[in-house]
């Protein structure tokens, strides 16, 4: 029996599915989490019910970088105590289980500026200024070169096609989802 390491020049490894994160949410939107808002500095919080798929997604969408690595704060799971990191200048990963609590109430109510809220259950994208909030998605999309984010959507509509999935659709509502049990704060 050996083991062995993959080359560096590879792709990482990744042990879990990109099935939730492309069911929640449509492929340029995704593009535009990703390439957009992570490369360019700004904050990603990424919502849900279900603490499972907020994970995944996170995940996910750190391993959809690849070559690059987040250098950023990566909070996958935030609670009130450490709701500071919120405020953090520059990018930011952030995964807010919505238990009908303060703090996801909090965020839904008053988005943090530079940030995109993605809310994985309703599927929908909202912005610290909800007025302008598809112009703000549209200027970071024309940040992003044409031709490759559009040969990058065009590959990923396909993988999509290829694994039977619809991307946009409802994950929340599939068989796939898991139940959790809750934990507090001691055990973040």
């Amino acid at each position: 029996l050996t083991f062995n390491r993959p080359h560096d020049k590879d792709l990482p490894l990744f042990d879990l599915s990109l099935r939730p994160l492309f069911a929640c949410m449509d492929i340029p939107t995704i593009v535009v989490s990703t390439l957009g808002f992570l490369l360019l500095e700004r904050k990603i919080l990424l919502i849900s019910k279900n603490p499972t798929l907020i994970l995944n997604c996170c995940e996910a969408l750190c391993s959809l970088l690849f070559p690059f690595e987040l250098c950023a704060p990566y909070v996958p799971r935030l609670t009130l105590p450490f709701q500071s990191t919120l405020e953090f200048p520059g990018a930011a990963l952030i995964g807010i289980h919505d238990d009908g609590g303060e703090l996801a109430t909090r965020v839904r109510a008053e988005v943090p500026l530079e940030s995109i809220l993605l809310d994985l259950d309703e599927c929908e994208v909202y912005t610290s200024d909800e007025s302008n909030r598809f112009e703000t998605v549209r200027q970071c999309w024309n940040l992003l070169p044409a031709a490759p984010t559009s040969t990058l959507v065009q590959e990923l509509t396909a993988l999509c096609r290829d694994a039977d999935l619809l991307p946009g659709q409802d994950y929340t509502s599939n068989t796939h989802t898991s139940t959790s049990i809750p934990l507090d704060d001691r055990a973040v």
